[in-house]
C-alpha cells in the first residue's frame, strides 16, 4: 500500500473520529490495512505530542507572574522556614519534605534560568533579586529559631542531641555532588513540564529541586551560629550570678 494512500485513509479516520463517527464509515474491509492505519494514527499523535508546546510568550508571562515578590511569597517562605527548622530540630525528614511542598523558593530559580535562556534581562534580574531576598529570609528565620531553641537544646544535652543527624547530613560535602546529580534530571523534568503545560508533574520536580537548593542548610548554619552565641551569654550570666 503506497504511503500517500495510507496517509489519506488515516486522515479520513481521524476526521471521522473527531465528528463522533467510527471507523466503519471507511470503505475498507482489509483488517491488515486497518491495523496499519491505526498504527499510523498512533505514531502521528505521538509526533504531535512531541511538538505540542506552549508559546514562548505564554511561558514568559507565567514565569514572570510566579517570580513576583508578593505577600504570598513572603508568608509561604516564612512558613516553610519554620517547618524546616522544626524538622531539623526534631530530626524529622517528613517535616522537612513538608516544608519543601510549601516553599516557593523554586519560582525565582525558574525565572533566572528561563530569563537567561531567552535573554530576557528583566526576568532573570528579578529572579536573582527575589532569590536573594528569599535566601536572606530563610537565614533570618533560621537564626531566630536557633536563638529560641538554644537554651532548650543546652538543657537536653548538646553532646548527644545537637546537631541532629538531619543537620549533619545536609552539611556533608558528599551530598553536594549527589544533589548535582539529582538536580540535572529534575531540572530537565521541570523544563519539560513548564513548556508542555503539564502542571501535574511540576510539583514533584519542584520538591526535588528545592531539596537540591538546600534551603534547610541556611537554617542549619544559622542555628549553629546562634547556638554558641546564646550559650556564651547564658554561661556568662550564670557565672556572674554565682
Amino acid at each position: 500500500m503506497p504511503s500517500n494512500t495510507l496517509n489519506t485513509a488515516a486522515t479520513t479516520i481521524e476526521n471521522a473520529s473527531n465528528h463522533g463517527n467510527d471507523c466503519q464509515r471507511i470503505p475498507c474491509e482489509d483488517s491488515t490495512l486497518k491495523n496499519k492505519i491505526h498504527k499510523h494514527i498512533d505514531i502521528s499523535k505521538f509526533k504531535k505530542s512531541v511538538r505540542a508546546r506552549l508559546m514562548v510568550h505564554q511561558v514568559v508571562a507565567g514565569i514572570r507572574a510566579a517570580t513576583e515578590l508578593s505577600f504570598d511569597f513572603v508568608v509561604l517562605l516564612s512558613l516553610a522556614s519554620m517547618l524546616a527548622g522544626v524538622g531539623l530540630l526534631e530530626n524529622s525528614s517528613v517535616t522537612i519534605v513538608a516544608s519543601m511542598l510549601v516553599s516557593p523558593l523554586m519560582n525565582p530559580i525558574m525565572g533566572i534560568v528561563f530569563g537567561l535562556s531567552v535573554r530576557e534581562h528583566s526576568l532573570w534580574q528579578r529572579g536573582i533579586r527575589n532569590e536573594l531576598i528569599g535566601l536572606t529570609l530563610c537565614i533570618l528565620w533560621g537564626f531566630i529559631i536557633g536563638l529560641c531553641t538554644t537554651h532548650a537544646e543546652t538543657r537536653w544535652g548538646s553532646s548527644t542531641s545537637f546537631p541532629t543527624s538531619e543537620m549533619k547530613t545536609r552539611g556533608d560535602l558528599k551530598r553536594l555532588w549527589v544533589g548535582v546529580l539529582i538536580a540535572l534530571p529534575s531540572g530537565a523534568g521541570v523544563a519539560l513540564s513548564v513548556l508542555g503545560g503539564n502542571t501535574d508533574s511540576i510539583q514533584s520536580n519542584l520538591i526535588k529541586v528545592s531539596h537540591d537548593c538546600n534551603m534547610s542548610n541556611h537554617q542549619y548554619d544559622n542555628e549553629i551560629l546562634a547556638y554558641p552565641h546564646l550559650s556564651n551569654i547564658i554561661n556568662n550570666a550564670t557565672n556572674y550570678i554565682d
